[in-house]
């Protein structure tokens, strides 16, 4: 449900599960998902174009970026620059997360 006020929109992203932001704000911000990640599953990121920020609401997992791998539970956030990369997998159960991705102004490198 997307719901417009004067000066604001809300959006249940329970219900729609995903945003493109770029239709509503002018800043960096470009798309908010909210994923539920089955169990035993996983999702790679790679931020080429956009950069990522997730937001851990439920469950357990990991997060993976090269050799180093951490694990990842209500609470925990991961932030993917500009040429990174990031394993996300879901662990003994669904993990759920709110994921952002960030528009990377031209020239940045």
């Amino acid at each position: 449900m997307t719901q417009a006020l004067a000066t604001a929109t809300i959006i249940d992203l329970a219900e729609v599960g995903e945003v493109d932001l770029s239709t509503l704000l002018t800043g960096p911000l470009r798309q908010a998902r909210l994923v539920v990640l089955p169990a035993e599953h996983a999702e790679t990121l790679s931020a080429d174009d956009r950069e990522h920020t997730l937001f851990f609401l439920e469950g357990t997992g990991a997060a993976q970026s090269g050799a180093t791998v951490v694990d990842v539970s209500a609470g925990t956030a991961v932030t993917v620059p500009q040429g990174g990369t990031v394993t996300v997998s879901a662990v003994g159960g669904p993990l759920r997360y709110f994921h952002a991705s960030l528009m990377v102004p031209v020239g940045a490198a």
